[in-house]
């Protein structure tokens, strides 16, 4: 997205705006999460303790429990794929983790929404790779901080 005209000159309108689709479902989808999960815990409380509900507050009900199975064994499934295809099979067990990953996930972008409101030109970098490194130590900056 560095030069959007031409994105759309190599995608093409269509493929642009599917692109854009997916990428702000996949945020809206993040930060709605707990909302939801809230929602449903209050749902599945309210159906095991009050003795009549009513044919609607059943249907939402269910409703509500298949988009969250459905929604989670999407994404497992999609994951077991990937995880099928390469030399990463023991980590299939870690799919049952998927719904408290789902949970760290959307506290990490409200984190990253409220940084961005509150300092849109903060970074957090993360530094990769220097654990293997030996890097040597510039003699030229020690002298200069011994002097």
């Amino acid at each position: 997205m560095r030069n959007p005209r031409s994105s759309r000159r190599d995608l093409g309108w269509r493929n642009v705006f599917f692109f854009h689709m997916v990428l702000t479902s996949i945020i809206i989808s993040v930060l709605v999460h707990p909302f939801y999960l809230a929602a449903f815990i209050y749902e599945f409380h309210r159906f095991a303790t009050v003795p009549y509900i009513g044919i609607f507050d059943r249907l939402l009900f269910g409703l509500s429990t298949f988009n969250l199975v459905a929604g989670y064994l999407t994404y497992g499934f999609l994951a077991a794929a990937v995880l099928s295809a390469g030399p990463f099979k023991t980590y299939r067990m870690w799919l049952l983790l998927l719904p408290a990953y789902w949970v760290l996930i959307s506290f990490a972008g409200w984190r990253a929404l409220f940084q961005l409101i509150k300092e849109p030109h903060f970074w957090e970098k993360t530094t990769h790779g220097e654990a293997g490194r030996n890097t040597p130590k510039n003699p030229a900056s020690e002298n200069a901080s011994t002097v």
